[in-house]
């Protein structure tokens, strides 16, 4: 057979260079993948390094050389695994017990490495990196299949913990009748928190929905589709997307009487430049 140029991969969908970095790799060659990350001598761990991202910050000299060691340590962390059981009723009830089950395997191959999540309702976090729970001989495979599944079901929200904390900040403060703004939302964690939240409220008659809303805004149609798509399994009324620039979102009104619709609340988590997660 012929020798395979770069414009097969590149059909293929592999670019040409990205190939030969791979071959690079299997020979135990040094390689970065296409954000500048390096890999591993196999080609597929990042060892979070990249040589134009320490030489930027060294320049900028933001802080003395062992504290920014330190933080830049703290940066190369893989963040742990993270997630939370919504309350959709008996099938959440279900997925809790096979969470708790999962908990207690865990906890003998990996101690204390399973922990739930003392502030926030349901929620779980496992302090193994991603590849060591998708590896088929970790002893762990079932307990991801859980997270995909669950995941897909609706009963259960992937979401890193730090993502957790900026509903909690309104947690006291709603009440059954709140108008909640939540104004960059996608991909919905969040105001799935806020659904619950609402939901929780005490209310005069417990049979029937709260009369509050959670207004869940994104300037991205695409992204605004996501969001719908993750918060569907809530079945809630009081739910409404728009997308609308965030910096300029428009003025409501009461259609019957005209009154302007002043938000009780507002949740802000505006996009970052994706440099640095803590």
């Amino acid at each position: 057979m012929g020798k395979k140029g770069k414009n097969y991969y590149k059909r293929k969908g592999l670019g040409g260079d990205q190939h030969h970095q791979s071959q690079g790799a299997e020979q135990g060659q040094e390689n970065q993948g296409p954000s500048g990350w390096r890999y591993d001598s196999r080609g597929d761990k990042p060892t979070f390094q990249s040589d134009a991202f320490d030489e930027y910050y060294n320049t900028q000299a933001l802080l003395p050389p062992e504290e920014w060691k330190k933080t830049v340590e703290c940066l190369r962390t893989p963040l742990p695994t993270s997630f939370r059981v919504m309350d959709l009723g008996v099938s959440s009830e279900i997925v809790k017990e096979q969470a708790k089950k999962f908990q207690e395997e865990i906890s003998k191959l990996h101690p204390g490495q399973f922990q739930e999540l003392p502030f926030v309702k349901d929620g779980y976090q496992v302090n193994l990196p991603r590849p060591v729970l998708r590896a088929p001989l970790s002893g762990l495979k079932s307990f991801h299949e859980f997270l995909v599944n669950q995941g897909q079901a609706g009963v259960l929200m992937r979401q890193e913990t730090v993502s957790m904390l900026p509903a909690l900040a309104l947690k006291g403060e709603l009440q059954q009748d709140s108008l909640v703004l939540d104004i960059c939302s996608a991909p919905g964690s969040k105001t799935s928190q806020l659904l619950e939240m609402l939901n929780e409220c005490p209310r005069p008659d417990p049979s029937k929905p709260p009369e509050g809303m959670v207004v869940a805004n994104e300037l991205v149609v695409k992204r605004a589709h996501l969001l719908i798509h993750r918060l569907r399994h809530h079945n809630s009324p009081n739910l409404v997307v728009t997308a609308h620039a965030g910096q300029a979102f428009p003025s409501c009104f009461d259609g019957a009487t005209g009154r302007k619709i002043e938000f009780d609340a507002a949740l802000c988590d505006v996009g970052s430049l994706g440099r640095a997660w803590v």
